[in-house]
C-alpha cells in the first residue's frame, strides 16, 4: 500500500501502533525460535518422533510422553498435566496411563504402560516423560514478556528521537490552529520538496529552528542498552552472550565472565530433557539432547561487539 501521508494528529497514533506492533512481532519471533533451540541427535536408529512438537509443547510447560505406540514405534504418546509450579512431593509420583492425555490415535495406544525408571536400571517400562525444567518457577514466556515490555520502552524512545529531528523546527503563525501552518507541517513532514504559501508567509520570521546536537550520541547510549538487555535476556535462557558492556574494547576474557551463568541456565532446559536417555537402556536407541544455539548467539555477540569493539586477546 504504500506510506501514506500523515496529517498531525495521526503522530501520536503511529507511535502506539509502532510500539504495539513491535511488541507483537519481537515475542512472535522469539516463541518461533525458542523450540528449535535446542536439537536432537540419534545414532541412526529410525524414530517417529517429532520433535519440533515435542520441544513446541516443553516450552510451552506441558510434560511430555515419549515411548512406544502399540505397532512398536517411537513417538510423542501424549502429555501429562502442565508444570507451571514446582510441588516436591509430587516428583516421586508414578505416572499411569489414566494420568496421560493422548495426541495419538486410540488404536495406537498400548494396552498397558509403565515409565522406564532408573530404579531398575530400565529394564522395564514403555515410556519416558520429558520436562522443559526439573524444576520449574518461572514460564519462558513471561521472560520474554518481561523483556519485550523493556525492549518496546527502548524501541519506542529510539523512534521517538527519530520524530523530534524532524520535528525540531517551529512555525510561528498568527493562531496555532492556523491552516497554513498545518499545510506546511504535513507538507514537510510527507518529505514535500517544496511548499507553497501566501506572501504574507516570511520564512525569517515564521520559522525557528532548535539545534539538538546530543540525538546522535542518544541513539548510540539506546542501541546500547538495547543489546544491553537483549544479552540478559537470552542468558536467561541458556544461549551464549558477551559478559560485558563497555565503550573500549572487550577482552575474550571478559566476553566470556557470564559463561558459567549462561552454561547453568542452559543446564536446567537439558536436565529436564534428560530421561529421554533411558531409551538407549531400554531400547538401544541413543537420543541425546543439545544446544544448538551458536549461530543465534554469534549473531547476538557479533552485533553487541560492534557496538564497543571486540578484541580477539
Amino acid at each position: 500500500m504504500g506510506i501514506k501521508d500523515e496529517l498531525p494528529h495521526d503522530i501520536a497514533d503511529r507511535v502506539i501502533e509502532h510500539r504495539n506492533r513491535f511488541r507483537r512481532f519481537f515475542i512472535g519471533k522469539m516463541m518461533e525460535l525458542l523450540p528449535t533451540v535446542i536439537t536432537y541427535v540419534h545414532n541412526g536408529k529410525a524414530t517417529s518422533i517429532n520433535f519440533l512438537k515435542l520441544e513446541v509443547a516443553l516450552r510451552h510447560g506441558y510434560n511430555v510422553v515419549i515411548g512406544k505406540n502399540k505397532l512398536g514405534h517411537l513417538t510423542v504418546l501424549g502429555h501429562v498435566r502442565k508444570s507451571d509450579t514446582f510441588e516436591i512431593m509430587e516428583m516421586e509420583k508414578e505416572i499411569t496411563k489414566d494420568d496421560i492425555t493422548f495426541t495419538i490415535p486410540e488404536r495406537l495406544i498400548p494396552n498397558e504402560m509403565n515409565e522406564i525408571k532408573l530404579d531398575d536400571d530400565c529394564s522395564t517400562g514403555n515410556f519416558v516423560i520429558l520436562k522443559n525444567k526439573p524444576i520449574s518457577y518461572t514460564n519462558d514466556y513471561e521472560i520474554l514478556e518481561h523483556y519485550a515490555d523493556e525492549l518496546t520502552e527502548l524501541v519506542v524512545s529510539r523512534f521517538s528521537i527519530i520524530m523530534q529531528a524532524k520535528i525540531s523546527t517551529f512555525f510561528i503563525g498568527d493562531q496555532s490552529n492556523s491552516e497554513t501552518i498545518n499545510q506546511i507541517v504535513a507538507s514537510l513532514w510527507n518529505g514535500s520538496p517544496y511548499i507553497k504559501t501566501s506572501k504574507y508567509f516570511d520564512p525569517k520570521q515564521h520559522i525557528h529552528t532548535i539545534e539538538n546536537q546530543h540525538l546522535a550520541s542518544m541513539f548510540t547510549e539506546i542501541k546500547r542498552e538495547y543489546q544491553n538487555r537483549i544479552s540478559e535476556m537470552i542468558n536467561a535462557l541458556g544461549f551464549k552472550a558477551l559478559g560485558v558492556d563497555k565503550e573500549s574494547g572487550v577482552s575474550h576474557t571478559e566476553a566470556v565472565g557470564n559463561q558459567s551463568f549462561t552454561a547453568g541456565n542452559g543446564n536446567v532446559y537439558l536436565q529436564g530433557r534428560e530421561p529421554i536417555k533411558r531409551l538407549e537402556k531400554r531400547y538401544g536407541i541413543k537420543i541425546t539432547p543439545i544446544f544448538n544455539d551458536e549461530v543465534i548467539s554469534e549473531s547476538f555477540i557479533y552485533e553487541i561487539a560492534k557496538e564497543g569493539g571486540l578484541n580477539d586477546t
